[in-house]
């Protein structure tokens, strides 16, 4: 299996990004926003210098997001990002060796329409998928609320809708449990058919004007219980599986991302020991492997256990401040502890949101990318 991470969601430098990931144990990263504009805008300056990094660190690029169909669901702007974003995502992919375009179904964050958008956006899915399939490639539809694919039940019906083997499922369980879908029934829908997982947290799902969204293990969702289902259908050292890419959402990024992975090596671990683990420090897991080759995220993301060993120790952020105040925060203000627990009616989760956005940082951030 593969462990990554949005680069975006530790800074919008990528080589900043890059080193702050390696010193985490990770190798591969999905592209989204960089420099503050969203893939493939700026492409001409963009590709080489992520091609650069890519070859000097020994990186691999797992998806590119370009907020494909992330729009209004109008005949005249779908037909433009088919025609013009999809085949410029297209050739930036194929320059970094991206095998994954992520996409979305539309979006309408005032009125809540799914089956509308999934109609309206469906016949353009279908022309891109085949676009893809020509290419090798896969097309990711991103399950998001207020969207056209809001959970995983519906990513099934665009599945089946579209039939097409290049179309697959960019799963975020947050998103989906947000728009109302228990993580689990939802997975059990979609299980053959997810390119990626996006791992994050949310501690309610009440999500205007707020960020819904926490650390890995200390929101709501059951984690534990997704990776569980998620390790007996693909086992360590099987392939293909789906990559598991930690979305952050929570600021500050660098410590939240930190506090984030080591949530989700724990849990991981809980399962047995992954395949090519090593004894190494965590400083020599930055370096770039001596072969030249990438390195699969079991072996490059070092010691599962060693890092479980490490567990609460003082980790710094991107500013030499030690993120444990955070944590100290979330438990003083009630914010609920890692979850097992199944998503209960909508009420009864706004009910329990007792945790004012300040004991989590600053999340002014947009978290709807």
């Amino acid at each position: 299996m593969k462990l990554a991470i949005v680069t975006d969601e530790l800074t919008q430098q990528p080589e900043e990004a890059v080193r702050a990931g390696l010193a985490m144990g990770l190798r591969h990263y999905e592209l989204r926003t960089v420099l503050g504009r969203r893939v493939p805008d700026d492409a001409a300056q963009l590709t080489p210098m992520l091609a650069e990094l890519k070859s000097r660190y020994n990186l691999a690029y797992t998806a590119l997001s370009p907020g494909l169909f992330k729009c209004e669901p109008d005949a005249m702007t779908l037909e433009a990002q088919l025609r013009d974003r999809l085949e410029a995502s297209i050739a930036m992919a194929q320059e970094l060796e991206i095998g994954t375009i992520v996409c979305f179904a539309a979006v309408d964050f005032e009125t809540h329409r799914p089956a509308e958008l999934r109609a309206a956006v469906l016949p353009y899915l279908r022309r891109a998928a085949e676009r893809l399939d020509e290419c090798g490639m896969t097309l990711a539809v991103e399950t998001e609320f207020m969207s056209g694919c809001e959970t995983a039940q519906d990513a099934a019906k665009l599945i089946a809708a579209v039939d097409s083997p290049a179309f697959k499922v960019n799963w975020d369980p947050a998103n989906a449990w947000i728009a109302g879908e228990s993580p689990l029934t939802g997975y059990l829908s979609i299980r053959r058919h997810i390119a990626g997982i996006h791992v994050k947290d949310a501690f309610t799902t009440a999500w205007r004007g707020r960020n819904p969204f926490a650390v890995l293990g200390e929101g709501r969702l059951p984690w534990a219980d997704i990776l569980s289902a998620y390790l007996q259908d693909y086992p360590p050292g099987s392939a293909p599986a789906p990559v598991l890419t930690l979305e952050t959402h929570v600021e500050p990024l660098i410590a939240c991302s930190e506090r984030s992975i080591t949530r989700l090596r724990e849990l991981l671990a809980g399962h047995g020991p992954l395949p090519g683990q090593t004894t190494g420090a965590r400083a020599e897991q930055a370096a770039p492997p001596a072969s030249g080759a990438v390195a699969s995220d079991d072996t490059a993301a070092g010691d599962v256990a060693a890092a479980c060993r490490e567990g609460a120790a003082a980790r710094a952020d991107g500013d030499g401040n030690d993120a444990s105040p955070a944590r100290s925060a979330d438990r003083a203000t009630g914010a609920a502890s890692p979850a097992r627990i199944e998503r209960p009616d909508r009420a009864a989760a706004d009910a329990l949101d007792v945790s004012p956005d300040a004991a989590r940082g600053s999340n002014a951030r947009r978290y709807d990318q």
